[in-house]
Parts: structure tokens; C-alpha cells; sequence
């Protein structure tokens, strides 16, 4: 099994809440560590509803994500 790689986290002071210690220690990295396989499955959902995002400007595209959500 491939061991997962290294993901730096966001730096913790005294004064850091204790909510903020928790997103920074544990939920920063797990989301960096999805964001590979989230960008993947958001691909192949665009491919399988057939929207061709290759010829759209970047404010088309700003303006079909509504539709995803």
C-alpha cells in the first residue's frame, strides 16, 4: 500500500482557537489529500453528462457551476 504523502499544515500559536487548531491539524489535510481524487470525479461527471468545457471562456464556466450544486 502506497503511503500517503506528506501535507504540511497551517502553523498553530498559543492564541489559535481550538475549532481552528482542529480544522488545521485534521481537516486541512485530509481535504488536500482529496483534492486530487475530487478534481477526477468532477471530470468524469462533466464527461458523463456530456458538457464540453474546452471551448468556453472562464466566466461561461464560472457561470454553469449553479448547475452542479
Amino acid at each position: 500500500m502506497k503511503e500517503r504523502s506528506f501535507v504540511p499544515t497551517a502553523a498553530i500559536f498559543e492564541t489559535t482557537k481550538e475549532l481552528e487548531k482542529f480544522q488545521n491539524s485534521m481537516l486541512r489535510p485530509i481535504i488536500k489529500s482529496l483534492n486530487g481524487l475530487l478534481f477526477e470525479y468532477f471530470q468524469n461527471y462533466l464527461i458523463l453528462q456530456k458538457f464540453d468545457m474546452t471551448d468556453r471562456t472562464y466566466l461561461k464556466k464560472m457561470n454553469l457551476l449553479p448547475l452542479f450544486y
